[in-house]
């Protein structure tokens, strides 16, 4: 009897204290403001969350301030609850859900759910696009959108919009602005983003690629010998592709037998053409990889490469083709891997039915094995696009041809010469020259030019 009179009496307390309080206004969706005659709260629902101690309540998007004498307090719109108990600390909403607040022009960020996502300090704030807030100091540079969606880590030296050639930002690390990179972001055809500052070849370069390239007429005679390759250093099968194309080049002029090409060059993407001596040689040979060359031929290539595409694009912006560096290789090669098969370090990358995945030495005479044979011309290396899609939407990291370095005299990743214990991750193939199981895939970077 007396718990039941102990509970008549509460609810009867809180009737009457519910029935003290005015509601004023609906503040938003969630929240109303009510008064208990002298000062105004914030009820959410049937709970008041915040007593009626205030003088006033302003609202203003995911945000609301609370004013206490000569005090503000700054709070969610969300909950109505305060997020910063110190009034010195006011806050403004920059951008919906996130919010700075400090002091004396020293400010930090915080978001409408209370997190924060920058302690105050001295930044630059651009939020001119009213979507996303450019942060911008020395080491913490980054951009932050709405509901504090951390767009560009806040690590950077500098970071500021660019709205130009498909970029939204440009960030600086070390030395060097570049355009900061989206995953979903596919700016050059055949090269998938890999992360925010580079983008890889889905493939390895091919024979027809290279010569694409080569017969650019942007080169002449003399520098198009200069990245011919050592015949003596190819597969015995590409033979008759090789000295078809490299016999009709050495001409000034040439007005027979051509191979089109899709292909792009900065502003122009279209076909090229690519003379051809001997047209009975079977077009797939072009689409081998490219060997027999030097390091050297590769980064001559590569930054002729940079040139004639930087100078279609303009801008100030270079797109810089160049090898990976050996720790980019690797983490571009792995993260391309199930977990299962980094847990093999894909020391042996057979399928379910017992054959190769990749292009290797002493592959199994399994199912496959007779249409590898038909594909690769009789063993040995095959097509760049043959095989099956890595995770990143890559080829024959693995197997087919090793792949040059740019930090190191190492190829990675194997060929059809190497066991697939030798084409491991952590495994450095030797490179002392031109070989014919050794070819290359680009990188490609976007470096602002001061």
């Amino acid at each position: 009897m007396k718990l039941a009179l102990l509970v008549v009496v509460l609810l009867t307390s809180a009737t009457t204290f519910a029935q003290k309080l005015t509601k004023l206004k609906k503040l938003n969706k969630q929240l109303t403001l009510v008064s208990n005659g002298d000062f105004v709260g914030v009820m959410k629902g049937k709970e008041l969350v915040q007593p009626c101690i205030y003088d006033d309540v302003y609202v203003s998007g995911q945000f609301m301030y609370y004013y206490k004498g000569d005090s503000t307090f700054l709070a969610s719109a969300l909950d109505g609850r305060i997020l910063l108990n110190n009034p010195s600390q006011t806050g403004e909403e920059l951008i919906t859900g996130v919010a700075a607040y400090g002091e004396g022009g020293v400010n930090g960020l915080i978001t409408s759910t209370g997190t924060i996502i920058l302690e105050p300090g001295t930044y630059n704030f651009d939020y001119s696009s009213m979507s996303a807030l450019v942060v911008d100091a020395e080491g913490k540079s980054g951009v932050v959108g709405e509901n504090g969606k951390i767009i560009i880590p806040l690590h950077y030296k500098s970071a500021r919009y660019y709205d130009d050639n498909g970029f939204d930002y440009v960030v600086k690390s070390d030395s060097v602005y570049y355009a900061y990179l989206s995953r979903n972001e596919h700016l050059i055809e055949g090269y998938n983003p890999y992360s925010e500052r580079i983008h890889v070849k889905a493939t390895e370069t091919s024979i027809k690629e290279w010569f694409a390239f080569v017969s650019w007429e942007g080169l002449t005679l003399e520098e198009r010998m200069q990245l011919f390759p050592d015949t003596t250093k190819v597969e015995a099968k590409l033979l008759p592709a090789y000295r078809s194309i490299m016999k009709a080049m050495q001409e000034e002029e040439w007005y027979g037998a051509t191979l089109t090409v899709d292909h792009e060059m900065g502003a122009y993407k279209g076909r090229f053409s690519i003379p051809v001596f001997d047209e009975s040689v079977p077009k797939e040979l072009y689409e081998f990889p490219i060997t027999g060359v030097t390091k050297e031929q590769v980064t001559t290539f590569l930054n002729k490469q940079t040139f004639y595409y930087t100078d279609y694009t303009g801008y100030g912006l270079e797109v810089r083709f160049r090898l990976p560096l050996e720790k980019e290789w690797e983490e571009i090669a792995l993260s391309g891997l199930s977990n299962e098969m980094k847990s093999r370090n894909v020391l042996d990358s057979l399928n379910v039915k017992g054959c190769m995945l990749f292009i290797y030495k002493n592959m199994p005479n399994c199912k496959n094995y007779a249409a590898y044979l038909k594909a690769s011309f009789g063993e040995g290396s095959t097509k760049v696009n043959q095989m099956n899609l890595d995770l990143n939407g890559n080829k024959q990291l693995f197997g087919n041809v090793a792949e040059m370095t740019n930090d190191s005299n190492f190829a990675k990743g194997g060929s059809y010469v190497h066991t697939a214990k030798e084409a491991a991750v952590n495994n450095d193939i030797p490179l002392t020259g031109a070989a014919s199981y050794i070819g290359f895939r680009p990188v490609v970077e976007f470096i602002m030019r001061e």
